[in-house]
């Protein structure tokens, strides 16, 4: 230990015999840090100092990320397996059977007596025209979603609340959430939606969210989320 002595700091000897203590240890550590770099060049010291710096960072943001480490590794993990020779052959197998399927399967070919309108009309169409238009655009799909037989994709409520909602879409249809100076009833009903979600997952009172138009949209706000969240 060193023996130099630590002026005094307070009053109170306690303080100062702690803080004499602690000088102590310090001047040890630096006289074992001194001497052990003694050998090294300026040049090897500046690199080893830099090389602890940068691993020290780099294990730094590997520990505190907004993921637990447990989620992390599992998916480190997957990742190693999926990569692995046995694995990594099974999954190309059943990615290149899927693809294969789907390449089977061929493109969509319009019905007889329907064709692509790939060019605006040279004139304007009538309301019963365009009701007309959109009947034949009806007529093409042949699959009954409205029995609820189409899992992941349309659900529909009874005739009555479609007509409900059929309502409400034609009072709302030309509002702009984006602009909630402009339409303060969107911006209450979304804070309502948001705060009603929260109070159903028992939210701590700090939480926030917005309202999208549909699943898609969710996963491409999240994608984004996550990327701005890494970048900053």
């Amino acid at each position: 230990m060193s023996g130099d002595p630590l002026p005094v700091l307070t009053d109170n000897p306690y303080f100062n015999q702690v803080g004499l203590v602690l000088y102590d240890y310090f001047t040890f550590f630096k006289t074992s840090v001194n001497n052990e770099f003694r050998q090294y060049e300026i040049w090897q010291v500046m690199l080893i100092t830099v090389a602890l710096t940068l691993m020290s960072e780099a294990i730094l943001n590997f520990l505190i990320q907004d993921e637990s480490l447990l989620v992390r590794f599992k998916k480190a993990l997957f990742k190693t397996v999926r990569v692995t020779p046995i694995i990594g052959a099974m999954i190309k197998e059943k990615v290149d059977k899927t693809k294969a399927e789907m390449a089977n399967d061929g493109p969509w070919v319009l019905p007889e007596g329907h064709r692509y309108q790939t060019k605006l009309p040279e004139r304007g169409l009538s309301d019963k025209e365009v009701m007309g238009v959109l009947d034949k655009y009806n007529s093409l799909n042949d699959v009954s979603w409205q029995k609820g037989r189409c899992s992941g994709t349309i659900y529909c409520a009874e005739e009555d609340k479609n007509e409900l909602l059929s309502e409400v879409y034609k009072n709302y249809c030309w509002t702009n959430p984006l602009h909630v100076d402009c339409f303060k009833d969107v911006r209450k009903m979304e804070a309502e939606v948001v705060a009603m979600c929260g109070e159903m997952f028992h939210h701590p009172g700090t939480a926030s969210g917005s309202v999208t138009s549909g699943g898609t949209c969710d996963f491409t706000k999240k994608f984004y989320v996550d990327w701005i969240t890494k970048l900053f």
